[in-house]
């Protein structure tokens, strides 16, 4: 990383982003963390983050609260090569956010690492991103889902009230599904942008996350299965919940 900042202080500020794949143990100590901010501080470069970790990078605890100090401590920063935490991030004073496809998108992996299984009997694996919920889930375990509930119907520009729980996981679904994918949250991220800067966009950010978590508890409710359905622990702290 140190050799990646200083290779970048040759190069013009106003034509170059300084990509950088941090692994997310980064965000783990609080050492670690605030040594990484005095290398970046004084860069004038943008700097891209992009997180690493086997699963999502947000996973562990004390994770969301780490990468929100880590933008809201930074100028010209971006989060990069992720998922709706570059929502969070944006609304927490990133400069852009780019948000992955697919799931190797949405995250960076360590050189030889083992991808997850694909699911049984398929090549390909194809996750939904639920627009009540504001959660990706694989195709499959969507339907097991609403196994005993009437499915949801989505009215994004790509379902244009289809069922949610359509797809499946071959080549055609999973193209589909990316549409209705970006479909889904870019209305959220056009709200943001059309929103001020500061505690407007960060109030707007939280309320899209505090319904998403009553959402959960709803469904929860409605199948009969607290266990079914928890709380992603990145899902709360966005919705003001602890960390």
């Amino acid at each position: 990383m140190t050799a990646a900042v200083q290779a970048a202080r040759s190069l013009e500020a106003h034509t170059t982003i300084l990509t950088l794949p941090l692994d997310h143990r980064w965000l783990r100590e609080p050492d670690d963390l605030e040594y990484l901010i005095s290398r970046l501080a004084d860069l004038p470069h943008i700097k891209g983050i992009a997180l690493g970790a086997a699963k999502n990078p947000l996973a562990a605890k004390g994770t969301v609260t780490a990468l929100r100090h880590l933008i809201t401590s930074l100028e010209r920063v971006a989060l990069i090569r992720t998922d709706l935490a570059g929502l969070d991030a944006y609304a927490h004073g990133a400069l852009f956010a780019s948000i992955g496809m697919q799931t190797a998108m949405r995250h960076v992996r360590q050189p030889g690492s083992v991808p997850p299984p694909l699911p049984k009997g398929s090549n390909v694996t194809t996750m939904v991103l639920h627009p009540q919920l504001m959660g990706y889930f694989k195709a499959d375990k969507l339907r097991d889902l609403y196994g005993r509930v009437p499915a949801p119907l989505c009215h994004c520009s790509v379902c244009r009230g289809r069922s949610l729980v359509r797809f499946d996981h071959n080549h055609s679904d999973q193209e589909e599904a990316n549409r209705h994918n970006i479909a889904t949250w870019l209305p959220w991220a056009d709200d943001l942008q059309r929103t001020t800067a500061g505690s407007d966009r960060r109030s707007v950010w939280e309320q899209l996350c505090h319904d998403a978590r009553e959402a959960h508890q709803q469904l929860r409710e409605e199948i009969s299965d607290p266990g079914a359905l928890e709380v992603p622990r990145w899902l709360n702290e966005w919705a003001g919940g602890p960390d």
